[in-house]
């Protein structure tokens, strides 16, 4: 019987599957804080309002070494990037993470439930974010958001660790629906943003050496996030071009 005992348990043990880390993105607080939403509600397109979503995440193993981290999002909008849904067309970065009527800040928030994620961009001198996009090809209904955020030197993560990814912001004062001009056309259509995956870069890496494999799925909350009457449940990543943060860089050149 004691045996039998000992096999049950190591079986059960041996089942066990390992965490295999997870990216989140919020509305409203940080997973765990009062207030957390997978849904961001309707864009204040008329009054230029701005809405602010949260990234974070959790990598499945320790990095001794990381120097920035690739958050890759599906943005799938109810219209045509090129002409109805221009507004959603992240058309150009610069080296402050802004882009058109888009903002991407490293900065961790003192929003509800952030102050359980570690501050890594923030904890060194010299650090940043970045956005940059690619459409399509088809349907042009989708396009593929790489976030970017950056340390000039290396840090520690440690496995599981909870780690403040960026802020991502969305400023309805560059839509037409403010401005009454007709550029940026389609700030209230319903917007799905899925996160596909976070690519972490070492120092490893960047010395000719494997980076980290990407994390997928959720960690602790939800990898999506609902816009302007999206329904959430029927969001998804619909495949397109993989880009990269270099592949992205060289279209703005």
């Amino acid at each position: 019987m004691r045996r039998v005992f000992v096999v049950l348990i190591a079986s059960i043990l041996s089942a066990t599957p390992a965490f295999a880390g997870g990216v989140d993105i919020s509305y409203g607080a940080c997973p765990g804080g009062a207030g957390a939403s997978g849904n961001a509600g309707s864009l204040d397109c008329a009054g230029g309002g701005e809405t602010t979503l949260l990234l974070t995440w959790q990598p499945p193993q320790a990095i001794p070494d990381l120097l920035e981290c690739e958050f890759h999002l599906q943005l799938t909008v109810g219209g045509d990037l090129y002409t109805n849904a221009s507004f959603w067309f992240i058309q150009q970065f610069d080296n402050i993470g802004n882009s058109n009527g888009f903002d991407v800040n490293y900065n961790r928030p003192s929003l509800p439930g952030c102050s359980a994620y570690r501050n890594i961009w923030g904890a060194v001198s010299c650090h940043g974010a970045n956005i940059g996009a690619e459409v399509g090809p088809s349907p042009t209904s989708n396009e593929d958001v790489v976030i970017l955020s950056y340390r000039c030197v290396p840090g520690s993560v440690a496995a599981e660790e909870k780690v403040f990814g960026a802020q991502f912001t969305i400023r309805a004062w560059t839509s037409d629906e403010y401005t009454g001009h007709d550029a940026n056309r389609g700030c209230s259509l319903p917007v799905c943003l899925t996160v596909t995956h976070a690519q972490p870069r070492t120092q490893t890496g960047a010395n000719g050496g494997a980076d980290p494999a990407p994390i997928t799925g959720a960690a602790s909350f939800s990898n999506t996030v609902a816009i302007n009457g999206a329904v959430a449940g029927a969001c998804g990543a619909v495949p397109a071009r993989r880009a990269t943060w270099g592949s992205l860089k060289q279209l703005y050149r």
